[in-house]
């Protein structure tokens, strides 16, 4: 076997599972891939970012929290000005953590019948209030400073004026992230419910230039009529990111694993050069690599490489398609989209599958193990939240994809007369 196959081959057994991250814990800086299409999942002034299961939102809070994460992207992004922020969380997966209340916590505040707004002002005044907050703060149950809010409506927005008024003359902005909601409660309505009141006081703390809200959405909270029945919702709308990943944004994530891996930096540097006049220069200490823009940005150029991987069909014959449009098409949902857990779930397996006597890092009846395995584990994650799902895929057991509509049809009327 080629030393590089193998290197290349070991490379895509070790991709990271970024998007399983959670926003409490510490990225590996070799993992954070600096996209231009997701600027807007971690500009501190848009509010509002809508992504499902699997794209990295969680990802994004956790590079935003850390310091050191932080300052290492921040020379991709500059017109973000990232260094003239500090960052807390309001709400993570994680319970036990001292900034917000767990979803334990949050269940017996609202049984006890208090309002969710109240708790979430609550949230953001121990987020910045700091030296403002009543002496023992810090030492109070959240039922106690919730309590507090209630009874001191003054008092509270004296201490939100104040700490503003810190940032506005030491010229640094406080960014307070809400990420994994779909752990806020139980059931729908409880979540339903703690969302809608986080986007009224998102509205309300509008009015201070120096705070700001990144709130991480899933698609089915942005869709909910209920939840967008407050006034001035529009307002938010209008800033809202979509965090997505286009093929190309895929690929060139995998491009900078190579490259930040000290194993395949250059046999994926060599690779990438006999088929493009691009030569990759990294510089001694450099923590993130820029990835060259045409390896980002042409298409054509991005299936040589990969072909060099894959191979340029998927099996004998002209019509079997190639894996560089192959993956990423039976990877997609209903409108399109792929999640980054998806793709690296399926090269990682595709890796792990594929033979040593294999003249390229991936076989394509490998590639074909790994977005199957892909496939199940998406399945089992959108059980997870729809219990409806098996009863939907019953009748299409063993049905062949692509397919025409009737035959989907035809299955399920089946079904009913059964």
């Amino acid at each position: 076997m080629n030393a590089t196959v193998g290197l290349i081959r070991d490379g895509l057994k070790t991709l990271p599972q970024v998007a399983a991250q959670t926003a409490t814990s510490t990225p590996d800086l070799r993992s954070i891939f600096t996209a231009k299409s997701h600027a807007g999942a971690i500009d501190p002034t848009r509010e509002l970012v809508v992504g499902d299961r699997g794209v990295g939102k969680s990802f994004w809070s956790s590079v935003l929290r850390d310091n050191a994460s932080r300052t290492a992207i921040r020379q991709m992004y500059p017109e973000l000005h990232l260094e003239t922020w500090d960052v807390s969380l309001g709400f993570a997966e994680d319970i036990g953590r001292p900034e917000y209340p767990s979803s334990r916590t949050l269940k017996s505040l609202i049984d006890l019948g208090i309002q969710p707004e109240l708790i979430w002002r609550a949230v953001l005044a121990h987020a910045v209030g700091n030296k403002y907050l009543p002496t023992g703060w810090s030492d109070l149950s959240w039922r106690n400073r919730v309590e507090w809010i209630t009874s001191n409506s003054e008092e509270e927005e004296k201490v939100l004026n104040s700490a503003h008024q810190d940032l506005v003359n030491s010229k640094r902005r406080h960014l307070i992230i809400f990420d994994a909601l779909d752990r806020l409660g139980q059931d729908w309505s409880t979540i339903r419910a703690l969302v809608k009141a986080l986007l009224s006081v998102a509205l309300e703390m509008r009015s201070y230039s120096n705070f700001g809200m990144n709130i991480f959405l899933r698609p089915d909270m942005d869709g909910d009529r209920e939840i967008w029945a407050i006034r001035d919702g529009s307002k938010l709308r209008q800033n809202i990111t979509l965090l997505q990943w286009s093929s190309r944004d895929l690929y060139g994530f995998v491009w900078h694993w190579f490259l930040h891996s000290s194993d395949t930096r250059a046999p994926f540097a060599k690779m990438a050069h006999s088929v493009s006049d691009v030569r990759i220069s990294i510089a001694s200490g450099e923590r993130l690599v820029k990835i060259p823009d045409a390896f980002m940005e042409d298409e054509n150029l991005q299936k040589k490489i990969f072909e060099m991987i894959s191979g340029d069909m998927m099996g004998a014959g002209s019509k079997k398609g190639h894996p560089f449009t192959w993956i990423p098409k039976h990877l997609a949902d209903a409108r399109g989209r792929v999640s980054l857990r998806s793709f690296i779930i399926a090269l990682r397996e595709a890796a792990r599958s594929t033979p040593n006597s294999s003249s390229t890092p991936l076989a394509y009846d490998a590639i074909k193990k790994g977005v199957q395995q892909a496939s199940l584990n998406r399945v089992e994650q959108l059980k997870e939240d729809y219990a409806w799902i098996d009863d939907v895929l019953k009748p299409l057991a063993n049905l062949q994809t692509p397919n025409e509509a009737k035959s989907f049809i035809e299955r399920r009327e089946a079904e009913k007369n059964h």
